[in-house]
């Protein structure tokens, strides 16, 4: 005899001879991992018309809100860099075929309404919303989830849209003691 219990997206099978269990995590940013190559995009991309004051590599996850709705669907994800000037947000990728940078979305800070950080576990994901449409991008180092970095883009994104960002700074400065950054 089986039983399924489903409980936070992990599932877990007993068996009544012997105990078998099994966890399943069906999102991997669950545990701060995130689906891009190591040291992608540790340069920054200088071939752009537009100068980056900070960017890291990140996965664009096209068609999701944050980590709402997570078992309902399966996220178109792009792989490149996140960026911002001082004027937009970029996300870049590269094109090998032509070796460089080629951007997929530049947006005006006026397109934005709001910037948000989508917290799931030790996932975080930082949530753009637009005028027409909503972004979600989970920001990554060497392929684990960046909270500081997630977090430095939500202040500069919120600074620019006049946005309270208070909330933002005391979890950098969360994260920033628990790694021992000052």
């Amino acid at each position: 005899m089986q039983r399924k219990m489903f409980n936070k997206g992990l599932v877990v099978f007993v068996r009544t001879k012997g105990v078998l269990l099994l966890l399943l995590s069906f999102l991997v940013t669950s545990s701060g991992c995130a689906s891009l190559p190591a040291n992608f995009a540790e340069k920054a991309p200088t071939d752009l018309s537009k100068k980056p004051v900070l960017y890291q590599s990140a996965a664009w996850l096209k068609g999701v809100y944050g980590y709402q709705g997570m078992l309902a669907q399966r996220p178109s994800t792009i792989q490149g860099v996140f960026a911002c000037d001082e004027e937009t947000v970029m996300f870049v990728v590269y094109d090998k075929r032509l070796d460089k940078y080629i951007s997929t979305l530049d947006l005006n800070f006026s397109d934005l309404k709001n910037v948000s950080v989508g917290k799931w576990g030790a996932g975080r994901r930082l949530v753009l919303y637009g005028k027409s449409d909503i972004y979600t991008f989970e920001v990554a180092k060497k392929g684990i989830i960046d909270k500081s970095m997630t977090y430095k883009f939500a202040i500069f994104i919120a600074e620019k849209l006049n946005q309270n960002t208070e909330e933002f700074s005391k979890e950098l400065e969360k994260i920033d003691k628990t790694t021992g950054k000052d």
